[in-house]
């Protein structure tokens, strides 16, 4: 009985814990997966990336309590949708975000899910800018960056730190492709296999 009350405590802590970094239905299917090698696989995967346009440079502008308030809010409303459409937060690398649709776990309209997310971070951005100018703080722009194809993914760790992450072209595909927003003034690229895996029915 003991090993059994304890065992679930401790299931309980594991979701209290990545539920705050992954969805809820991700992490119950997570959990049911028994074998430890089946987290670490080749799957198609759907990659998001998003980053803050010339934000090293307006923070070195602001008091440093205001870039971290500032950034804490704009990344929780980011974070809200990805989740709300069923991806999970990969990583934030100072202010940009990497988001996946697809991994540790499959849905079949993951490409459709990613595209909806970028679309609405975009109009969540401008409710965000509406509410700065109000209290006149500054106002941000964003580029946003999507690709589908094959990644690797798995726990990747060492002795002191544990991470789940993907790997391969794919991912630094989705980095460039969001790069690109710059070149072409743009806020949201994705690319032909995108296209292609939402069957040419891009969320509108």
């Amino acid at each position: 009985y003991e090993e059994v009350r304890q065992s679930r405590e401790q299931e309980m802590r594991v979701r209290q814990i990545f539920q705050k970094y992954v969805p809820a239905d991700v992490v119950r299917r997570a959990l049911e997966i028994t074998d430890p090698a089946q987290m670490s696989t080749k799957q198609m995967t759907t990659v998001l990336f998003s980053d803050i346009r010339g934000f090293t440079s307006l923070a070195e502008q602001l008091p440093p309590e205001e870039v971290v308030g500032l950034l804490n809010d704009y990344l929780a409303r980011m974070v809200a949708i990805v989740f709300d459409e069923g991806g999970i937060v990969d990583k934030f690398m100072g202010d940009a975000v990497m988001a996946l649709f697809g991994a540790p776990l499959a849905k079949p309209d993951d490409a459709e899910r990613a595209v909806r997310a970028g679309q609405r971070m975009l109009r969540e951005l401008d409710l965000f800018n509406r509410q700065q100018a109000a209290r006149g703080a500054p106002r941000l722009r964003i580029g946003i960056g999507i690709h589908t194809g094959p990644v690797i993914a798995g726990n990747i760790d060492s002795e002191r730190k544990m991470e789940y992450t993907v790997i391969g072209d794919t991912v630094n595909i989705a980095s460039r492709v969001q790069d690109l927003n710059k070149e072409f003034g743009t806020e949201l690229l994705v690319t032909q296999a995108v296209v292609e895996a939402t069957g040419h029915r891009l969320a509108t």
